[in-house]
């Protein structure tokens, strides 16, 4: 028979409690999302997202080419309505981060991945990765539990993104 100490117990305890993780995301790298690139989910963008999560939050993970094999007319519909091509997508977040509109991508992704409009998405995360010469985009969006205490981060320096 094994019996555990008052401390062992509530570590395992907390170990049960302990959240999900999300993938550890690339840092950004120039030129690496092009025909020689070689990233893989390196951070494009992020807002409000975790590094770890709990039960009670949400997350929603799609890559661009399962809704594009899924849905390529709504794929076309929601890049002709933000004026950029999947080639250009890159560019035009930077200019969002730039101009600080970080609503203008949480519009676009929401729609894009046809996201539940009863959640409350609170956070969202691009990451990129270069497959056989072409770009696959990881959209992610996160919602977080009001009562929870879990932490988010935006931008690149940070625990979600290796270095």
């Amino acid at each position: 028979m094994i019996v555990l100490g008052q401390s062992f117990k509530k570590l395992l305890v907390m170990k049960k409690i302990v959240e999900k993780r999300v993938v550890l995301a690339e840092a950004y790298r120039h030129s690496a999302l092009g025909p020689q690139g070689n990233a893989n989910y390196m951070l494009l963008r992020q807002y409000q997202f975790p590094w770890e999560f709990s039960d009670s939050e949400k997350l929603l993970t799609l890559d661009s080419d399962q809704i594009e094999e899924a849905d390529a007319d709504h794929v076309k519909k929601c890049f002709k309505e933000l004026g950029v091509t999947p080639r250009t997508l890159e560019c035009w977040l930077r200019k969002c981060a730039q101009d600080k509109d970080e609503a203008k991508i949480f519009i676009f992704l929401k729609k894009i991945m046809k996201a539940d409009e009863s959640i409350a998405w609170t956070g969202w995360r691009i990451m990129g990765s270069a497959l056989g010469g072409r770009c696959v985009f990881t959209w992610q969006l996160f919602a977080k539990d009001p009562q929870g205490d879990t932490k988010v981060y935006t931008g690149d320096n940070t625990r979600n993104v290796g270095r």
